[in-house]
């Protein structure tokens, strides 16, 4: 009611014209949704600024509680932004703190215009020397003048700690300082050197401007743990991979406007040959997840996960490009018939692998290190009334692309089953615990390999009346485990409807539990 009041007050105002749905009607200045209100204001007080003539313009960005806006050179524009920034006070009955706010010009405005801008209004000009959450917002050509300040604070920072007091474990953790401006820009490769060096002074306890000799290489001290390092950041490679997580977003949010914008800018911009640095590592690195396949290039992308790289033909088509035209839409399989046409046995016996899921959508997925595949699995699956009960056991031999994925399959297969034999109320037990509390909404330890797994099994839940599902040991799911192992013995899976011999003794031990 009082955002209401506060509208109708700045519409009596002339603050918020709103507009005219047709011409002659009535004014609309906003609309409210239950806590949503939508205002209507003139579009063409402030048009905003391109950073190149194709890309979209941006007028505003917020970030928390603060907001840059852009606008042209215009004595027009800025009397129009002068004019919002009065109303929103009006109007909201909060202050904008200039002491607080700042002005920034291109290199080419004249110095009249910034005068007379500055006056209108009456906020500061913006130095070379301020900075935004600890970034500066004013870039210069040499890049290594515009991050001068980052070496300082570092040095500071370690002076402070005044290693001498600290065992030389706990001199090791360096690498976090600088990180939201490692994790933004590429970093110029004389100040990375000079913060590896300020870390290799602060662990030798020298003073900074002491020379002398090392005892270890500093490779070998910043090295992985594993192979005898103390697993220190190297300025450099933390630079490149925190670029390497932003290309990584930029493929997950193409849509996004930082990402449109850079785009546009893919010739002189500095950020984003860094970025395109980041992609170089991401397609040695990554693999789609197929769900429909419309997204997936057959030749161009890497969608074979036991591959790793970029699948070969052996017959050259020109009408098959995109993954989608080797499933069967209607099973939601391979159409092997397609797939043993183009390729050869052993990549056919990869792709066989594969399952595709019944929902969701193409993904891009990183699969951190190469995955060596995995041989033909089996799994075990036992039913059993309410009262405990047999009625009826099956086993099936399932392709999987790593072990992971094999109990996540298995636990589809039984929720598939318990569909086909029409029960409405059922109870799931299983003894692997990431499986149980994926299935019970703690996705925070599954693989990328099984979260469509995951997902269908979600989705075909809901078709139960009722249904839960929990943890049991492995003792007490032997049943389970037998049959699997007997069809990775003997081959093709069945379907016993009476217990057969082989697992009389666990169904006995089962009995006694």
């Amino acid at each position: 009611m009082a955002l209401s009041y506060m509208i109708k007050q700045a519409q009596e105002q002339g603050l918020i014209s709103g507009f005219q749905v047709v011409e002659g009607g009535k004014l609309v200045s906003h609309l409210q949704f239950a806590d949503d209100t939508l205002i209507f204001l003139d579009a063409n007080l402030i048009q905003g600024i391109k950073v190149t003539t194709s890309c979209p313009a941006i007028s505003h960005l917020f970030f928390t509680d603060d907001c840059l806006i852009f606008t042209h050179v215009n004595p027009d524009q800025v009397s129009n932004l002068n004019s919002i920034i009065e109303n929103f006070s009006k109007i909201s009955g909060q202050a904008i703190n200039f002491d607080k706010s700042g002005l920034a010009f291109s290199p080419k405005t004249s110095s009249q215009s910034i005068n007379a801008i500055t006056n209108t209004l009456n906020i500061k000009r913006l130095g070379l020397q301020d900075k935004y959450l600890g970034v500066p917002l004013l870039l210069q050509r040499n890049k290594t003048e515009s991050f001068s300040g980052l070496t300082g604070g570092f040095e500071i920072r370690l002076g402070n700690w005044r290693s001498k007091h600290l065992n030389l474990p706990a001199r090791t953790v360096l690498g976090s300082l600088a990180t939201h401006q490692m994790s933004v820009f590429p970093m110029p490769k004389k100040l990375k050197d000079r913060m590896d060096t300020i870390q290799k002074r602060f662990l030798w306890n020298k003073a900074s401007n002491s020379r002398g000799v090392t005892l270890i290489p500093w490779t070998t001290i910043a090295g992985p743990k594993c192979k005898g390092g103390l697993n220190i950041r190297q300025t450099d490679i933390f630079n490149k991979a925190l670029l390497t997580k932003l290309a990584w977003r930029m493929l997950n949010e193409p849509d996004s406007l930082c990402f449109i914008i850079l785009k546009h800018m893919s010739n002189v911009s500095w950020l984003w040959r860094a970025i395109c640095k980041g992609l170089e590592v991401i397609k040695n690195y990554y693999c789609w997840e197929i769900s429909n396949g419309k997204s997936i290039n057959i030749w161009k992308d890497v969608w074979v996960p036991s591959l790793g790289v970029k699948v070969n033909s052996r017959f050259s088509s020109l009408g098959m490009v995109k993954v989608e035209q080797l499933i069967d839409s209607y099973t939601k399989s391979w159409n092997m018939n397609i797939v043993n046409a183009l390729f050869s046995p052993d990549i056919v016996q990869e792709i066989a692998k594969i399952r595709i899921p019944m929902i969701g959508k193409d993904q891009i997925r990183w699969t951190r290190s190469r995955n060596d595949g995995s041989t033909p699995s089996g799994i075990g699956l036992m039913l059993r009334s309410c009262t405990g009960k047999f009625e009826g056991a099956k086993e099936e031999r399932i392709q999987v692309v790593d072990e992971k994925q094999e109990e996540f399959v298995a636990a589809l297969e039984s929720i598939k089953w318990a569909m086909e034999q029409g029960i409405k109320n059922l109870i799931l037990e299983g003894d692997n615990k990431n499986v149980v509390n994926a299935i019970n909404g703690n996705m925070n330890y599954i693989n990328w390999t099984t979260n469509s797994v995951v997902q269908e099994c979600l989705f075909l839940l809901k078709s139960f009346e009722n249904w839960s599902c929990s943890f049991v040991k492995r003792d007490a799911n032997s049943i389970a485990d037998t049959l699997a192992k007997h069809v990775r013995a003997n081959g093709n899976g069945l379907w016993y409807l009476v217990p057969p011999d082989f697992l009389h003794g666990d169904l006995r031990k089962d009995l006694s539990m």
